[in-house]
């Protein structure tokens, strides 16, 4: 399995840090801009996906994908940033991977890394307006939570849209008040078919994994 680089020896100053600490902030809980996370990217925001102190939720997702009976899966990463995930996705196990990201700067990022791949892709768009195409496995990575509350049910009927029928959606959240809410607001709507909360020793990190599969039949 190809591991991506771990973060480069550029460090950042401390006003950087706080910034985009902030811009993070307002993104999750005020409004998600692209402007923001083009601003974010700008100053090496991929050095912290890439970073040890995130690898254990990309290792966790990258296990779950490769253990599918799935054969050769069409991927769909919804917010998939700088592309830090395909990385450690045996490039054997899937068909494609299309990552989506409302960041320019950072699709830019991951299609000049995997620019050899052809079977990988990223485009600069947002869910609501991507359409054309159905998938066998949807990833929300660290982005659900990116979405208002009150957005949570049109995503998922989105995301449904978007799933072949015996697909799988896979998402990811790091332990918050707001994963919290949206959690509770997905358990009405689906059932997990399996939740694990994952641990980073390096950072101290929590994040709580579920995977949820044939989302049709379940709100049949």
């Amino acid at each position: 399995m190809e591991i991506i680089n771990k973060i480069s020896g550029q460090k950042k100053s401390f006003s950087e840090i706080i910034k985009q600490g902030l811009q993070n902030i307002y993104n999750k809980y005020l409004n998600n801009k692209k402007e923001v996370w083009n601003d974010m990217y700008e100053m090496k925001y991929e050095d912290k996906m890439n970073s040890s102190e995130q690898s254990d939720r990309y290792i966790e997702i990258a296990n779950v994908i490769n253990s599918f009976e799935i054969s050769n899966p069409d991927i769909l990463d919804v917010g998939s940033g700088n592309g830090t995930l395909v990385g450690y996705i045996d490039k054997n196990n899937f068909n494609t991977f299309t990552g989506i990201d409302i960041s320019k700067k950072a699709v830019e990022i991951g299609n000049e890394k995997y620019s050899e791949n052809p079977n990988i892709n990223f485009l600069e768009t947002g869910i609501f307006k991507f359409s054309g195409y159905k998938f066998d496995i949807i990833i929300f990575n660290e982005s659900l939570y990116y979405f208002r509350i009150n957005e949570i049910e049109n995503v998922i009927s989105k995301t449904m849209d978007l799933l072949n029928e015996d697909g799988t959606v896979i998402i990811s959240m790091s332990q918050s008040l707001k994963s919290y809410l949206i959690r509770r607001k997905l358990d009405k709507i689906l059932n997990p078919e399996s939740d694990k909360l994952i641990y980073s020793v390096n950072s101290g990190n929590k994040w709580r994994i579920r995977v949820y599969k044939n989302l049709r039949s379940q709100n049949k």
